[in-house]
């Protein structure tokens, strides 16, 4: 499949290891929701949910948990909790909300078939409720998806009727935006001014209060992209401190890793190579904890390449023995149950 890796995502609301390229649109109200709900603790206490609505919420909170960890194993547990809770309660939004996140679950497992079947549930389930809720993040997964699929036009077509459909809720569609530029900024020049107009379109939406930090760091990544291909490396590096600040805040590997790639170029185009080598090595080592081969790959190339041209004596070995036998590095696996 053509294009640009997707960065981890939870995509808009928990994002997969599935990569940042496309963040893949998870339940962002359920975290939202519990985000409000504990900034109220100091507060009176809100009125206490019934017992299945309130076992659905805590049940999506324990998967979004595991999820952004990369534990999709115990996050599936978890949602298939909530949507059980969920039919109990005849809460649609929840409904939505959990077949939406083991849609993602799957997504990030890169089982197609099983993401498709919970994703299309989520879509026709939402369109029965005039209130169609959480419809965007929902289209947003489909995109990923379809992208991954090798459907582009269907990926490009899911992204817009989501940032449209978001923007109309009054939400942010930033996660949306960013896929869609992610995209154009992969197919090259042909695509140049439809990169152009998502990209402002994305950077308008930072003004958005209710962008996730996710994807207010992957707008910032592409405009640092953006600027550097332009030739302007100040401007680069300004938006890439702020998404490093943000993606380091989340602790957001892929989007740490797709960082610290950017920055390896900087370093490289200022003539620091032992900084663009440091760089690289924790670029690669976030690669290869999120068992992204290909990212791993394109690291180490990247690695090599400066060693040589640079002529710096640092040794590969280590690198080298992971990107052949990736257990070697697998501290997510380690921390799952």
């Amino acid at each position: 499949m053509s294009g640009p890796l997707p960065r981890r995502a939870p995509a808009a609301s928990g994002f997969p290891a599935a990569p940042r390229a496309f963040l893949a649109p998870l339940a962002l109200a359920a975290l939202a929701a519990l985000a409000l709900s504990a900034a109220g603790c100091g507060g009176p206490l809100p009125p206490a949910d019934p017992f299945y609505l309130g076992s659905a919420k805590d049940s999506l909170s324990r998967g979004n948990h595991w999820y952004l960890r990369g534990c999709f194993r115990e996050a599936a547990r978890f949602y298939d909790e909530a949507l059980a809770s969920a039919r109990l309660s005849d809460s649609v939004v929840h409904m939505v909300m959990s077949l939406n996140a083991l849609g993602a679950v799957r997504l990030a497992e890169g089982n197609l078939g099983a993401a498709a079947a919970l994703l299309d549930e989520a879509a026709e389930l939402s369109r029965s409720d005039p209130a169609m809720p959480e419809l965007p993040a929902v289209l947003g997964n489909l995109g990923t998806l379809a992208w991954r699929a090798g459907r582009r036009s269907d990926a490009l077509g899911f992204w817009e009727d989501a940032a449209s459909r978001a923007q109309a809720a009054g939400l942010s569609p930033a996660v949306h935006l960013a896929s869609l530029a992610r995209a154009r900024l992969g197919e090259g020049a042909p695509a140049e001014a439809a990169f152009a107009d998502a990209l402002e379109r994305a950077r308008a939406s930072l003004e958005h209060p209710g962008t996730p930090p996710a994807a207010r760091a992957d707008v910032l990544n592409l405009l640092a992209r953006d600027a550097y291909r332009r030739g302007l490396l100040e401007e680069s590096r300004s938006f890439l401190s702020q998404a490093l600040e943000i993606d380091r805040h989340e602790e957001n590997q892929a989007g740490l890793a797709e960082d610290l790639e950017l920055s390896a170029k900087l370093q490289g185009a200022a003539e620091d190579f032992p900084a663009a080598a440091s760089s690289l090595e924790r670029a690669f080592y976030l690669r290869a904890a999120l068992k992204d081969r290909e990212g791993t790959r394109r690291v180490l190339s990247a690695l090599r390449e400066l060693r040589l041209s640079a002529g710096l004596p640092k040794s590969l070995e280590r690198i080298e023995a992971v990107a052949r036998d990736p257990e070697l590095f697998s501290p997510m696996d380690d921390r799952c149950p």
